[in-house]
């Protein structure tokens, strides 16, 4: 009896052992491992658009706020080398975590963004893995796509969906170019006042002068340049405004004023043309004054099919040359 007693008992110990190790075993095994779901931009994009947030999304909620002196974010330059970039913020909402630059990303660079190891604290434990992401905004023009090319742009909609193609504006830095303009002649009718020549200032206010190396002064007559300079800073209008200045002597009656701005590596970062007709007018005042709607900002392809007044305004303030054309 005694010894029947003891073999239940211990059945019973034994299963009570069993239940208890399954169940252990259970929860390690629902215990989710960390695992990156998602890069955003995906690794080795070419046409990342200048506008998109870089994102790492997870299969568990992000448990605290990241480790931000893990997080290092590059810009590769024209000598092959990669820059560091300032960091604005890391935030997390849900199982994503953002990176926001400090900077505009530009058209055309290649980055590069690493996370360190446990940097990153999900519900189940952190990350144990670095991460890292290359990624780059090269573009496509929207000329080629959408007027030289119709086949490339049926490809490109083969594998993208209008709400997916990005096109940007590009940023624009003259605010006003103002001609003033004398005639050869005399300034009043008077016999004996003698003939004087012509004289022409052109002033050109720059926004965001800072990024501003150059500004080329180019004069033309029947669409050929007659002369061409560079203009000299005057004074400045403001923390970010600059004007630039020129004065020519000797210039025709009508003539066309074409304006271009370069940056610090000499390249083409904005133009206007003015025209001046002084018919037989003595003096003439040319005031033209710019304002964008669409400058520096981008419209998926879709935006533009949904608010033709938008697609509009966008080819009317852009050289369709210079609209870029990206992907998410």
């Amino acid at each position: 009896m005694f010894k029947r007693g003891l073999h239940i008992a211990l059945s019973i110990t034994l299963l009570f052992v069993s239940l208890f190790s399954l169940m252990s075993t259970n929860e390690v095994i629902a215990a989710t491992n960390p695992k990156l779901e998602e890069l955003n931009p995906a690794r080795n994009a070419k046409h990342v658009p200048v506008v998109t947030d870089i994102t790492f999304r997870f299969n568990e909620k992000v448990k605290r706020q990241p480790h931000a002196e893990k997080f290092k974010f590059y810009k590769k330059h024209t000598n092959g080398a990669y820059y560091s970039e300032p960091i604005k913020e890391i935030k997390f909402s849900e199982d994503v975590v953002t990176v926001i630059p400090e900077n505009r990303l530009e058209f055309n660079r290649e980055y590069k963004i690493e996370v360190g190891t446990y940097a990153i604290e999900l519900e189940n434990g952190y990350y144990p893995s670095a991460i890292t992401n290359i990624f780059e905004t090269n573009f496509m023009e929207f000329y080629e796509l959408m007027v030289l090319d119709e086949a490339k742009l049926q490809g490109l909609l083969q594998d993208y969906t209008p709400r997916e193609i990005v096109i940007s504006a590009p940023k624009r830095y003259i605010e006003n170019v103002e001609v003033v303009h004398k005639n050869k002649g005399k300034v009043a009718n008077d016999a004996s006042q003698a003939v004087t020549e012509s004289l022409t200032n052109i002033d050109v206010k720059i926004f965001e002068n800072e990024k501003v190396s150059q500004v080329k002064v180019e004069i033309i007559q029947n669409g050929k340049v007659i002369r061409s300079t560079v203009a000299e800073k005057a004074s400045k209008a403001s923390d970010k405004q600059e004007i630039y200045t020129k004065g020519f002597g000797n210039l025709p009656v009508n003539f066309d004023v074409r304006i271009t701005v370069y940056d610090s590596t000499f390249r083409s970062i904005d133009q206007k043309v003015a025209k001046l007709i002084s018919a037989d007018a003595m003096f003439s005042n040319v005031n033209e004054k710019y304002q964008y709607k669409t400058a520096n900002k981008s419209f998926t392809l879709y935006d533009l099919l949904k608010k033709p007044e938008d697609f509009n305004t966008l080819l009317l303030e852009n050289d369709m040359k210079k609209l870029m054309v990206q992907v998410k």
